[in-house]
């Protein structure tokens, strides 16, 4: 440790050759790190919101997904039921048409 003498101070020294900080140094820097960590804390607000922001458009985003799914699925069943109903009248007309037929009756195309 060293001291040195001025008229106007005494300043110590570690033994590094820093030298201690007055209580009002002391105090500016605790004040500049609160600032600095409130500015964080703001920032990492900021950085959150945002993030909860893009979570809820994406979450929206996949419900307009989803029922868009619905809606091509529910038309995927819609034109799979017409179809089935279109195969069961084709094979109707056949089986009428092999009747007449056995009949003796010639349909015209």
């Amino acid at each position: 440790m060293r001291f040195a003498v001025t008229v106007d101070t005494l300043e110590l020294y570690f033994p590094s050759g820093e030298p201690f900080l007055t209580t009002l140094e002391l105090d500016r820097r605790k004040i500049e790190e609160t600032a600095r960590a409130e500015q964080a804390v703001a920032q990492a607000d900021r950085a959150l919101s945002l993030a909860n922001q893009a979570l809820a458009e994406a979450a929206t985003e996949r419900a307009r997904a989803d029922q868009e799914n619905a809606r091509a699925e529910a038309e995927r069943t819609r034109a799979d039921q017409e179809h089935a109903r279109a195969e069961a009248e084709r094979t109707r007309a056949e089986r009428l048409a092999a009747r007449l037929r056995s009949m003796g009756l010639e349909l015209d195309d």
